[in-house]
Parts: structure tokens; C-alpha cells; sequence
């Protein structure tokens, strides 16, 4: 009976060594051994392999590894490898290739749902030595799509809702991008940064241009920029077609209308206030126009004009534009009034004195027969 038992777990134990081929180099349980899978000579303590396509973009191999290093520099890394061509015979990646991605799910109730992705794939031509690479971010929207929301391109630009960002930072794409990054070169009076709308710098120094996206029915936008000085500048950019046109560093300095120096003087090639109360009721009949003498009563006991406001005031609260301007042309209209009236009375006076000289002359030239 127990002989008839061996027999039989011996012969289960053939059957599942027979069904799991591993290949194994060393312990699991060792500390200076290694681990592959879908590898026999792994180059990291953990090693996966996989030379199975489960994409469009597939071909070649990749593998994953678990690695850590005894050093100031560098602690634990996750190691994502990807190649074209054969384990035997790898082959160059090409441009938007994927390299990894991690792949985030949760459960809704039913099955479990992709969230998110963010994926790392070559964004360039490789060459000998360098393979451009791109992180994207991908995240589930409440339509159920799966949607690059950023990413991180070869050339450090970042998009956000632009896959493909031409300034440093960019939010969205074409005539509606919103763009930021540096500006310098003397030709932007030694720039330091700049926001722009519809308005992306490329490039370096004076060598830099702007690019500016058309709807098909303008192109038009904007740049805000400071200089090391300390000076903000405003340059609108006039909409002159419908496509895409390119400018320089000096087209942006040419459309500077707006500037306010480090002491905080501004400078604008025109303002236009609004503001309602126009004084032109200081015209109409029915105004009362002050006498001057309740007028200098005032002056006399306030050191300034009735309605304007005083030096101290202006100093504490500074100055309404458009208020000032409404309240001065109020008082040049009611200085008018005055000056209308003082030339009726001289009129008045003129007439008199001229009648009073010709009875004089009349009774001189009557006394004198």
C-alpha cells in the first residue's frame, strides 16, 4: 500500500515538472542571483523579456527591468527597453514608436476600465547615440475617451490639450494657443519672458521668430513680454490675413503700444476713457451757474475749486482719469459762462462809455459857440 502511494506522487510530480519548463539561474530566494522571464541571461536582478506583438506598433522585442545600485547617485529604477528587428538582430526604433506605458484601471462595477496612461514614446529620428523621446498623459474623459491631455516633448516644450507645443509652455493649439517662455536678445530690448496669444516664440536670440496661426478669417493676437530692466511691454499683433504668417523679433517690437518703465511711468500711444456725466448740462438754461463770489468764498476757505479734489486726496487715492476730466471741462465750461457774461457786461460798458463820450463831445462843441 504505502509502495502503491510513492508510486503515485512521484508520478504527479513528473506531470507538473513535465507542464512548467522553468529555467531558472540560481535561487528565487538568493540575494545575489538574478531572475528572467523569456530570458536566460537577464542583465537586471529582475528580468522580463517578451518578443510577443500585441500592437500596430509592434515588431522587435521589449523588456522590463528591476534594478538598484549601492551609490549616492542613483537608488532603485524601473527599466523599460523596447527594439525593432529580432532578439537575434534588433533593429533602430522609429519616430512615435512606444517604448512603455503604464496603464491605470478601476473597476466600474462590471468589468475593470482604463482611467489613464502615461506613455513614454521616441519623438524624432533616432540616431547613433540619441533617441528623442515624449511623455504623454492620457486620462478618461466623462465621454468614455481615452485622450492625450499633456505631454512632454523631445525638446523640453510641455503642451497641455497640445500634442504638438512649439513654444516652451503651450495650452491648446493653433489660432487658440496661449504660449509662454523666454525672450531674450537685444532686438526685444534684452527680454527676460513672455506670454503670448495666438503667439509663439521658436528659437533663440536674434534668430528667434514668432509664429502666428489664421482661423481663415484673421490672424491676429498679442504678446506681453519684461526686459531685465524691469519693463513691461504690450505689443498687439493686428490681424493682416487669414493663414499663418511668421514675424521677427523686431515686427513684436514695432507693435509695442503699451509700456510701463520699473518706476511705474506708463506710457500709451492713446487712451480712451469711458464714462458718463458729460457736462454738457453746464450749457443748458436751466444750470445755476455759481456767482464768483460764493466761488472765491470757497477758494478762501478750501485753498482749491469747489468739486475738484484736493492735493491730499490725490496724493492719498491718486487720480480718476476720466472723473478729472469730466470735472476740468466742467469747470472750463462754467469759466466760458463767466467769460460770456463778463464780455456781455463789457459790451454793456463799451456802449455806455461811447454814448457818454459823444454827449460830451456835444456839449464841449456846443460851449464853445
Amino acid at each position: 500500500m504505502k509502495k502503491s502511494i510513492f508510486i503515485t506522487i512521484a508520478l504527479l510530480l513528473v506531470s507538473v515538472f513535465a507542464h512548467a519548463q522553468w529555467t531558472t539561474t540560481g535561487s528565487l530566494t538568493t540575494i545575489t542571483n538574478t531572475v528572467g522571464i523569456g530570458t536566460t541571461a537577464p542583465s537586471y536582478p529582475f528580468h522580463l523579456y517578451n518578443t510577443t506583438a500585441r500592437s500596430t506598433n509592434s515588431g522587435g522585442s521589449v523588456d522590463f527591468g528591476l534594478d538598484s545600485y549601492n551609490n549616492n547617485l542613483v537608488g532603485s529604477r524601473l527599466y523599460f527597453g523596447r527594439s525593432r528587428g529580432t532578439l537575434a538582430a534588433p533593429l533602430v526604433v522609429q519616430n512615435g514608436d512606444y517604448l512603455s506605458l503604464l496603464d491605470f484601471y478601476g473597476h466600474d462595477g462590471t468589468t475593470a476600465q482604463r482611467a489613464g496612461q502615461l506613455i513614454f514614446k521616441v519623438d524624432g529620428t533616432p540616431a547613433s547615440g540619441i533617441v528623442p523621446g515624449a511623455f504623454l498623459f492620457t486620462t478618461v474623459g466623462s465621454d468614455g475617451v481615452n485622450a492625450e491631455r499633456m505631454r512632454i516633448s523631445s525638446g523640453g516644450n510641455v503642451g497641455v490639450a497640445a500634442p504638438a507645443p512649439i513654444s516652451t509652455f503651450q495650452v491648446n493649439s493653433g489660432p487658440y494657443k496661449f504660449s509662454a517662455g523666454g525672450c531674450p536678445g537685444g532686438d526685444l530690448h534684452y527680454g527676460t519672458a513672455y506670454i503670448g496669444f495666438n503667439a509663439a516664440r521658436i528659437g533663440r536670440g536674434n534668430s528667434a521668430n514668432w509664429t502666428i496661426e489664421g482661423d481663415g478669417s484673421h490672424n491676429g493676437g498679442g504678446v506681453i513680454y519684461s526686459d531685465v530692466a524691469g519693463t513691461l511691454y504690450l505689443a498687439p499683433i493686428p490681424s493682416v490675413g487669414t493663414t499663418t504668417r511668421t514675424l521677427t523679433d523686431i515686427d513684436i517690437k514695432n507693435n509695442i503700444t503699451f509700456r510701463v518703465d520699473a518706476n511705474g511711468t506708463t506710457y500709451a500711444k492713446a487712451i480712451a476713457v469711458q464714462t458718463t456725466g458729460w457736462p454738457d448740462y453746464v450749457f443748458k438754461k436751466d444750470y445755476t451757474l455759481p456767482s464768483l463770489t460764493d466761488v472765491k468764498t470757497y477758494i478762501d476757505q478750501n485753498q482749491h475749486l469747489p468739486e475738484i479734489p484736493s492735493a491730499q486726496q490725490i496724493e492719498k487715492d491718486g487720480v480718476n482719469v476720466g472723473e478729472m476730466n469730466r470735472l476740468l471741462l466742467k469747470k472750463v465750461e462754467e469759466l466760458t459762462l463767466y467769460l460770456i457774461e463778463k464780455d456781455k457786461q463789457d459790451t454793456e460798458k463799451n456802449k455806455l462809455l461811447q454814448a457818454l463820450q459823444a454827449r460830451v463831445s456835444e456839449l464841449e462843441k456846443n460851449n464853445s459857440k
